[in-house]
């Protein structure tokens, strides 16, 4: 069974798959988000993708965001975008907690996936289970997901 999560560095693509909650579906959908923010980030990898896999009730890949620049901000930072970023600085904060910086993700619109990839799918092909962060793509596993997403092989750099 071929495995979406790269095993090591070896078998990476440039992707990663990051779990949003389900109230993040119509502003992702809606291109409401041009920032993600997330407490944990790629370290070993710098991502051009990102997956967008939103929770139950959805429980699918919906599409994918082009990442345009990747970066660790302090929380100061980070909170001048929280508007581009769809969330109040109040919230921001309250998320962060006590991190002191944050990964930020600068992303192009959605591209949505037609159809939308379900978790069940996702399960019987590839055991997944949804990461509560983000997890790297293997290389192999990307070009099966955007094969079953409906991507076009030419736009998978």
């Amino acid at each position: 069974m071929t495995q979406l999560k790269a095993a090591d560095l070896r078998e990476a693509s440039s992707s990663i798959i990051v779990s949003f909650h389900h109230n993040w579906l119509q502003p992702l959908l809606n291109n409401d988000v041009s920032v993600i923010f997330r407490k944990r980030g790629p370290r070993q990898i710098k991502p051009s993708w990102i997956y967008v896999y939103v929770g139950q009730p959805e429980g699918s890949i919906i599409g994918r965001l082009p990442i345009k620049n990747y970066s660790q901000l302090t929380i100061v930072e980070a909170l001048q975008l929280s508007q581009e970023g769809h969330i109040s600085k109040h919230d921001l904060q309250d998320y962060a907690g006590t991190y002191k910086k944050l990964s930020v993700f600068k992303v192009d619109p959605l591209q949505s996936s037609s159809p939308h990839v379900s978790r069940k799918t996702l399960v019987e092909r590839f055991n997944f289970f949804p990461p509560q962060s983000f997890l790297i793509l293997s290389t192999q596993g990307k070009i099966l997901l955007d094969e079953l997403a409906g991507f076009d092989s030419e736009t998978n750099s």
